[in-house]
């Protein structure tokens, strides 16, 4: 019984490990009586020992009081040195290509500078049985990122290590919100505004909750709610990516732990997927019928269906982006966070050349002549157009579709139409590729004209030479 005592207490160089600090600061709260302690031994500073429910019951009251976990700490830049960064201890940390900064114990953050300018973290710490950890640390994006991640997972080693627990921080949906669309999805995502739109409605119907009261069942009501105002189910399932996304963010930022994580189920969005692909005598109808006063929608278009780049990419392209001698585009920026090349046909080429000739603006292909701005939108003119041509149900992405459908029609293999229409798995590529009812009976069709022709006894006859012989099967 005793030694199971002995093992329940933690040492002031442990406590010290725990908190991050400095052994005399433990000292000096036992000298204050700022924390629970128990001294077995004679002196200041012999024989001091912490329980650890007493710890951990001390943790939770400071971790409630205060929004920031106590063993945190900020790194500002520094007035005086624009190129380094300053701890609140006054070291200097300069901005090399690569460097240590040491956390206490052996461990710390490894930083480096890549030829691209692009600054990686590595963190460095102990595990439960003392073996040296090193690991990259993938979502920092800065050293204070980085240092705050090897605290914490000391921390957690530390805390399995002694049986120590530690609720996590209770925060409420609004507020993490925000701290979700500021401090992540408006640095990873390129499409950060479609999540600050679809959070809107999320903050509208889950309130003032808490994270830990957003269980299955709400969220179950939530999508209820949400079909309820008549959106589709890829809307909600929008609405839910995002949640899930924010759900595991919580969990890595410490508002949560991994069993609060609510389950729940996505929509299947098979009926919501649409086939719509231009015709080609569709794209002639359409091009005959573009209005004078819209002489830009042509081009626009044009590039589009010739390359499959969505509407924003078009409207935002510049002239750096086209290279005539390699004839190929470089997209920037895409959804998935990648740059791909996509090389120019020779309409494309012939286009590019004329528009460059007569180019109103350095920088941008696609002007607004009156306000010399890159043109914000076609929505009007091209649902005009359609309506001039006679052609219904079509959108601006259907372009897009009819790129990847296309391709595939042309004889392109699924991989190379997966990397001109930048996506990231097959699964996505085959939702663009669609076939046509024409193209489908002529498939079917081939069957009937590659096969032996059957009648109604069983008996087949060669198509040519017109001999009876054995049937492979027969028709009852």
């Amino acid at each position: 019984m005793a030694e199971q005592i002995m093992t329940d207490l933690l040492t002031v160089k442990e406590m010290a490990s725990l908190l991050q600090i400095h052994p005399n600061t433990i000292y000096q709260w036992v000298e204050k009586t700022e924390v629970p302690f128990i001294r077995l031994g004679n002196g200041k500073k012999s024989g001091i020992r912490f329980r650890k429910n007493d710890i951990d019951e001390w943790l939770e009251k400071r971790t409630s009081k205060a929004k920031a976990i106590p063993f945190s700490f900020d790194i500002q830049q520094s007035k005086e040195e624009s190129h380094g960064f300053l701890l609140k201890g006054g070291h200097a940390l300069r901005k090399k290509s690569k460097g240590w900064l040491s956390l206490g114990d052996g461990g710390g953050v490894l930083w480096r500078t890549t030829k691209g300018g692009i600054r990686r973290f590595d963190i460095k710490y102990r595990d439960e049985d003392g073996r040296w950890k090193q690991e990259v640390v993938r979502n920092a994006q800065s050293l204070e990122e980085a240092v705050r991640i090897c605290i914490q997972k000391k921390e957690e080693i530390l805390c399995r290590k002694h049986g120590l627990k530690r609720k996590p921080k209770r925060i409420k949906f609004n507020e993490f919100a925000d701290m979700y669309l500021e401090d992540y999805a408006m640095v990873q995502k390129v499409s950060w505004k479609a999540d600050r739109s679809y959070l809107k409605s999320m903050k509208e119907y889950f309130g003032n909750l808490y994270l830990d009261e957003i269980g299955s069942l709400r969220i179950g009501t939530f999508k209820k709610w949400k079909l309820g105002k008549g959106v589709q189910k890829s809307t909600v399932n929008r609405c839910l990516a995002i949640l899930r996304k924010m759900m595991n963010k919580a969990v890595e930022w410490d508002f949560l732990i991994e069993s609060e994580k609510p389950k729940f189920e996505m929509f299947r969005e098979d009926e919501n997927q649409r086939d719509r692909v231009l015709a080609e005598e569709e794209e002639s109808r359409f091009f005959n019928s573009i209005a004078p006063e819209a002489p830009h929608l042509g081009p626009i278009v044009m590039v589009a269906l010739h390359t499959g780049i969505r509407k924003s990419r078009v409207l935002n392209l510049r002239w750096n982006q086209i290279d005539f001698e390699k004839r190929e585009i470089r997209v920037e920026k895409t959804k998935n966070g990648r740059i791909r090349y996509i090389p120019l046909n020779h309409k494309l080429m012939d286009l590019f050349l004329r528009l460059r000739k007569d180019r109103r603006s350095k920088e941008y292909v696609f002007i607004n002549p009156e306000t010399g701005r890159p043109i914000t939108d076609v929505s009007r003119s091209f649902d005009t157009t359609c309506r001039r041509a006679g052609i219904e149900n079509l959108r601006f992405h259907d372009l897009r579709h009819t790129f990847g459908t296309r391709l595939k029609n042309e004889g392109a293999d699924i991989k190379t139409i997966m990397e001109l229409m930048g996506h990231r798995s097959i699964k996505m590529t085959e939702r663009y590729m669609h076939s046509s009812q024409e193209q489908k009976r002529r498939a079917v069709e081939s069957l009937a004209k590659n096969s032996n022709r059957l009648n109604i006894n069983g008996m087949a006859r060669e198509e040519n030479e017109g001999k009876s012989v054995i049937p492979l099967f027969s028709i009852n």
